[in-house]
């Protein structure tokens, strides 16, 4: 059985997906499990750590050197460009399409 921590980290990401399948752009954190959710799913929409935008480094971990714009940048970005929203809902979609409730947390 997976403990608590895990149920809560998986149910994250089970929300994010869930709000994916909606068919608007989700903003994700790239930090811990959420940044190896980004990367493997290759999603546009993810954004620093407060703390690495806050010191200017817009790196989430120094052994995987990604980087990502800040909250504030993306913002601005999806506000200017509708192609990258566009393109977050569609990768959002296709995402969402891979995960169901079963498979998630197993």
């Amino acid at each position: 059985m997976k403990g608590a921590w895990d149920k809560q980290l998986y149910g994250s990401v089970q929300r994010i997906t869930n709000q994916m399948h909606s068919g608007v752009p989700v903003l994700v954190e790239a930090v811990g499990v959420f940044e190896t959710f980004i990367r493997e799913n290759r999603y546009s929409c993810g954004f620093a750590p407060a703390t690495a935008a806050a010191n200017g480094t817009n790196t989430t971990t120094p052994q995987q050197h990604s980087s990502y714009p800040s909250l504030t940048q993306l913002l601005g970005q999806l506000r200017d460009d509708y192609e990258l929203r566009r393109k977050c809902q569609q990768q959002g979609l296709a995402i969402s399409s891979r995960y169901s409730q079963s498979k998630i947390g197993q």
